[in-house]
């Protein structure tokens, strides 16, 4: 059984109205406990018990954060946040474990799947400032997608503005050589 839980009203504004978080994670108890510590810090958590679940609605959550713990049934953290930067390559993924094995570390952030690790049990000061230096972090990589887009498209219209002031420097350049040309076959008419 999925579990998704919505925001409430009466929780504390967020600061970004798009700071999502999706949570995988097999233990109930774990999500609730998430979902109400990132939800009191102003997040709006989505949360799954099962990693198909939460692959299936990754696109229409529009999550900001992924967080996903490692040991699951159905499929390993590493393998789903794989999954999911494939399905939506925005969100900035962040594993929660409770294995101690370095191997899961080293292989998580060697493929590139995860912006940090979480242990379990976790800090809480820990988890919301992790969380929220990767919501940060995806703001940041769409300023910047964002700013890279308009400086094309700004160049590409200096490119415009460039050929057309080549042209009309090349028009009246051409203007000037004819008049002058004009001028000395004139000068040259009256003095034979």
């Amino acid at each position: 059984m999925d579990l998704r839980l919505a925001s409430s009203d009466s929780g504390p504004p967020a600061a970004h109205a798009t700071d999502r978080v999706l949570i995988v994670d097999d233990d109930e108890l774990i999500l609730r406990a998430l979902s109400r510590i990132l939800e009191s810090a102003g997040f709006e958590p989505r949360c799954y018990q099962s990693p198909e679940a939460a692959l299936r609605a990754i696109e229409a959550d529009e999550p900001v954060v992924v967080i996903s713990d490692y040991m699951m049934p159905e499929m390993d953290g590493v393998a789903f946040l794989n999954k999911a930067r494939e399905r939506f390559p925005a969100a900035v993924r962040v594993l929660c474990t409770a294995a101690e094995d370095f191997r899961v570390a080293l292989e998580a952030v060697n493929s590139g799947e995860v912006f940090r690790i979480i242990s379990k049990p976790w800090h809480q000061p820990e988890l919301l400032a992790t969380v929220t230096q990767a919501a940060e972090a995806a703001r940041l990589r769409r300023e910047n997608e964002r700013l890279t887009h308009e400086v094309q498209r700004q160049n590409g219209q200096l490119k415009e503005i460039n050929l057309r002031l080549e042209e009309m420097v090349r028009a009246r350049t051409q203007a000037l050589l004819e008049g002058l040309i004009a001028a000395l076959d004139y000068r040259d008419a009256e003095t034979q």
